[in-house]
């Protein structure tokens, strides 16, 4: 799963050419958004709190129905996908594409594949696990469900969701400036610091 692995390397440039290939007709559009979620600019991070709140407070307002929800989603998806390539080839001339957006297409088309194929050999990972340490799976898949079936029965839904989406919309931002590193080594320190103390009191109480 490391960028240095020649087999994750070859299997992301294979979904390279596949992803560049998806995106060609909304490559501005791309560049956009990868712009906004890499906090190209200060007020990004706060531009993309504010949409996700006003759309959930919007959804919890009105509170539609689950099939509506579904409907309003595809339908949606549907004229973006129809109408998208035809309006974003009016705002934005194909002159207008330089070698700098390339590589910046180029850059982002690959972290995404990236993306793709960690996702894949998670669950690979996690299909081998399920064959060689079967109690563990199940452990793990039973105290997973159960958990979150308890949160989202005391927890409101919409919130879960809100929270969810708002995260992993700012995820990217946050892995790109350090900042989940930054805290995930400083969790790490604390806990080391922890047990050490942990294991230092035990030692003086068996003394």
């Amino acid at each position: 799963m490391i960028d240095g692995n020649p087999g994750f390397a070859i299997e992301r440039e294979i979904h390279l050419k596949k992803v560049k290939r998806a995106l060609d007709n909304w490559r501005e559009v791309a560049l956009l958004v990868n712009s906004l979620l890499l906090w190209k600019k200060k007020y990004y991070p706060w531009l993309i709190v504010s949409v996700s709140s006003f759309i959930f407070v919007e959804i919890a307002y009105y509170n539609p129905s689950f099939l509506t929800s579904i409907g309003l989603i595809l339908m949606t998806a549907t004229l973006i996908d129809y109408g998208g390539p035809s309006v974003t080839a009016m705002i934005w001339k194909h002159d207008d594409w330089n070698s700098a957006k390339e590589r910046e297409f180029e850059d982002m088309c690959r972290a995404v594949a990236g993306f793709v194929v960690q996702l894949k050999q998670i669950w690979v990972s996690a299909m081998e696990i399920k064959v060689s340490r079967p109690y563990l799976y199940f452990a793990i898949t039973i105290i997973s469900s159960f958990t979150l079936a308890v949160v989202g029965n005391s927890v409101n839904n919409i919130f879960i969701l809100y929270i969810f989406t708002t995260a992993l919309l700012l995820l990217p931002g946050m892995i790109h400036f350090g900042i989940l590193q930054r805290y995930y080594t400083a969790a790490l320190c604390y806990l080391a610091n922890f047990l050490r103390s942990f294991n230092s009191s035990c030692k003086t109480k068996v003394q």
